[in-house]
């Protein structure tokens, strides 16, 4: 074994031990500030990094392994440990990267099954093992196959339409540590690694771990806003529900008087027509075939003047059995002719429908700069003419 080996381990052991801590301290203060369970399994996992790292360290110091030559019990309680919490660390990392993922709601977010896991592999692998060199390469396999699985999940991610930026980089890590396999694979026969670079690999580490952690900040940012977007759409959703339960006639959808002004405002600015409905005989309908017959005579007259005027016109039910529409820019003569439509639809669903349905209407004409509250009086009046005509002529 070369003299220098130790030293050269000790140093980039020492430098991924640094990085290690930091990272995990990093995510410690970021926690207190950012409550989200994600952040706290990633938040275990490099705690858990830190520790195998610092198990390795003492390990070289104090005893270094050598291959063929068992370790102490020192050594040997050093190599579970950090065995143990390397494993973990890849499992925190599995899990952390899936509560990232689409299907991460669905998992259950305690960090104890994955530390549990690790402890167990970690245990029965160095207690096993004939010395520390036979663990790295099964343990850097196990590894592998964690990030690489967890980047396979994460690229699959549909959450969200930025680059996978976590993905590509557990991907990364997960791939370099299968690289390391092979050339540790003589490890199994009390040999030395086929390529000296081995020894810095802890340098490799330290680089894949930082990497690893902004790539971690990048998608809980990500994760973040996606799910400040996803409350702000369904606040949205909300806000238009509470809109319609205020602004619309729960029995016909159609407006109630709320926000008549602004509209009466735009007519008079461009001109158009008033229009003012009433079902006829409507108490007598209520009287004779119950009110349930009544809300469907409702009903049918506000589906027919949906389809009859334009999306451009506003409905309005204006109270009791009145209707009034406010069609901006359309005259007279063309809103006679669409509540001649009306008429007719109303007639031809009265075979169907449990009772009788008709309305009387009265049309006005609003001029540009007309008040067009003074004119929907006139429409009002001449909608109560009609109707009393009708009546007069009906007896």
């Amino acid at each position: 074994m070369n003299q220098s080996t130790p030293v050269i381990m000790s140093w980039t052991l020492g430098v991924q031990l640094g990085a290690a801590t930091l990272l995990a301290l990093f995510c410690l203060v970021l926690l207190r500030t950012q409550r989200l369970e994600a952040l706290r399994v990633w938040c275990a996992a490099w705690i858990a990094e830190a520790l195998a790292i610092g198990a390795a360290f003492s390990l070289i110091a104090i005893e270094y392994p050598v291959p063929g030559v068992p370790l102490s019990a020192i050594g040997r309680c050093l190599l579970v440990v950090m065995l143990a919490a390397k494993l973990s660390h890849a499992f925190l990392a599995l899990r952390g990267a899936l509560l990232l993922s689409a299907d991460g709601e669905a998992l259950p977010t305690q960090i104890t099954p994955p530390i549990v896991l690790g402890t167990l592999c970690g245990v029965l692998l160095g207690l096993t093992a004939p010395d520390a060199r036979f663990t790295l390469p099964i343990l850097w396999l196990i590894v592998a196959f964690a990030y690489l699985r967890a980047a396979s999940r994460v690229l699959r991610w549909p959450a969200s339409s930025e680059p996978p930026l976590l993905g590509w980089t557990l991907a990364g890590v997960g791939g370099l540590f299968f690289l390391y396999v092979p050339p540790t694979v003589p490890y199994l026969w009390a040999s030395g690694p086929l390529f000296q670079w081995m020894n810095y690999t802890s340098v490799l580490d330290a680089a894949a771990d930082t990497l690893l952690a902004l790539a971690i900040l990048v998608s809980l940012e990500q994760s973040h806003s996606e799910r400040l977007r996803e409350a702000n759409r369904r606040l949205e959703a909300s806000r238009e529900k509470l809109r319609q339960l205020v602004d619309l006639d729960p029995l016909t959808g159609l407006r109630n008087r709320r926000g008549l002004r602004q509209v009466l405002d735009r007519l008079s600015a461009a001109g158009g027509t008033l229009v003012f409905l009433d079902v006829d005989n409507f108490k007598r309908i209520n009287d004779r075939y119950g009110h349930v017959a009544g809300d469907h005579c409702l009903i049918a007259v506000a589906r027919v003047l949906t389809r009859s005027f334009r999306t451009c016109d506003a409905l309005f039910r204006w109270g009791g059995d009145e209707f009034l529409v406010v069609a901006p820019e359309l005259t007279p003569a063309a809103a006679e002719t669409r509540l001649g439509h009306v008429s007719q639809a109303l007639a031809a669903a009265e075979e169907g429908a449990p009772c009788p349905c008709s309305v009387s209407i009265g049309v006005s004409e609003v001029t540009p700069g007309q008040d067009a509250g003074l004119v929907m009086r006139e429409a009002d009046r001449a909608m109560y003419e009609r109707k009393r005509a009708t009546e007069i002529h009906a007896s």
